[in-house]
């Protein structure tokens, strides 16, 4: 039954279609696919890398410091820690297919493979390769189709990682280091570990003697986010954790910091483009195998 709280599925396009779901057989791999998709979402973080193909309309997407176009069967990657965004462009829905990969994954591939040690870099958001797009696509069709075993799903999607390390890849990324960095790393933190507080900028610029002009700048310098959004990002990390072991929605609202269930809503769609509740199906489905 729907929470009073949470929109009906009506508040979603009839033509949209939405279905996200872990393969078995690959750790660390979570897939998504969207259709007709209609979703803005928010200045925001991965802590996966993502790799997917768009395979109707165009998508937008602010993604370090440019503004990038993606359109059909062209491959749409993030790294983790990347702040971006993403919106239809040039039409009013896009679809597209997407692989999140646990970076320990990953990295742990990169390795395998001669690319070195730690998580590798990508530096482009778009990346016109054909014969990638079309391993990325296929292999993720077949794996919602469920027609391919673990063995070969395992094998398929180690030549895709490979594939793209190799060609696009570099073994690490290039940074300036900010003034204040190793000061915003205690702001961040402490927003990580303060659970259900919610501090003011001043008191967090005073706990590392900063004004909150100085701190606001150079926080969003290193992270690409103001301590305020940093913070509810990561509150819905914590609530999907908790609806991935079954914590119904009103409760991981109100464990994960915010005020009340409608608050997590809100944040959570502009974040990842569904409610709670659309995401605590998904768990379900998975958990039942159902598609």
């Amino acid at each position: 039954m729907r929470s009073p709280s949470e929109p009906d599925s009506g508040a979603i396009a009839a033509s949209t279609q939405l279905h996200m779901w872990t393969p078995a057989g690959l750790s660390g791999v979570t897939l998504f696919r969207a259709e007709h998709f209609q979703q803005r979402f928010a200045r925001h973080t991965h802590d996966e890398y993502a790799l997917g193909v768009i395979t109707s309309g165009v998508l937008g997407f602010d993604y370090r410091g440019a503004h990038h176009l993606a359109g059909r069967g062209e491959i749409n990657l993030v790294v983790p820690g990347e702040v971006h965004t993403g919106q239809p462009e040039k039409g009013d829905h896009w679809s597209y297919r997407m692989f999140y990969l646990a970076p320990a994954l990953v990295a742990g591939t990169a390795h395998q493979v001669g690319r070195g040690r730690g998580e590798p870099f990508f530096p482009a958001g778009v990346l016109r390769d054909e014969s990638l797009a079309a391993s990325v696509i296929q292999l993720h069709r077949d794996l919602d189709a469920r027609v391919v075993d673990a063995l070969e799903a395992e094998s398929r999607l180690l030549a895709v990682l490979t594939t793209w390390m190799q060609r696009h890849g570099e073994k690490q990324r290039c940074r300036k280091i900010g003034a204040h960095a190793q000061t915003v790393a205690r702001v961040r933190e402490f927003l990580d570990d303060c659970g259900n507080q919610n501090p003011s900028l001043t008191a967090l610029a005073h706990l590392v003697d900063l004004s909150p002009y100085q701190l606001l700048r150079a926080f969003m310098r290193e992270y690409g986010l103001p301590p305020h959004a940093w913070l509810i990002q990561r509150r819905v990390r914590e609530a999907r954790a908790l609806i991935d072991r079954g914590v119904p929605v009103v409760d991981a609202a109100a464990s994960s910091g915010f005020a009340d269930q409608s608050h997590l809503n809100r944040h959570f769609k502009r974040m990842l483009g569904f409610t709670p509740g659309r995401y605590r199906n998904f768990v379900q489905e998975g958990r039942t195998g159902h598609h």
